[in-house]
């Protein structure tokens, strides 16, 4: 799904926690926090236009490490953090 503006960047979190390689545009406006675990290319016609090259780039991808790093990220925490303000809130 390639898209040039995330806001969190969740489609790419999802394909890293299905162990996936993601592939960004260097130019994308993606958070870095995300964007530094994915192969970024200037452009997508090398990568994809050349069996070789992407299989090199996939060769040093760590998945297993994106995927455990994607799997801290889940709704269940999110929603707990979200609570844990909204109760800060309530209390000003």
């Amino acid at each position: 799904m390639p898209s040039w503006l995330e806001g969190y960047g969740l489609p790419i979190v999802e394909a890293m926690a299905c162990k996936k390689p993601v592939i960004v545009l260097a130019d994308s406006h993606i958070p870095w926090e995300i964007k530094s675990r994915c192969i970024i290319v200037e452009n997508l016609e090398l990568p994809l236009g050349n069996e070789n090259y992407l299989s090199n780039l996939l060769l040093h991808t760590n998945t297993e490490l994106n995927y455990h790093w994607a799997k801290s990220h889940n709704w269940d925490k999110s929603v707990d953090k979200y609570l844990e303000l909204y109760r800060e809130i309530i209390k000003s």
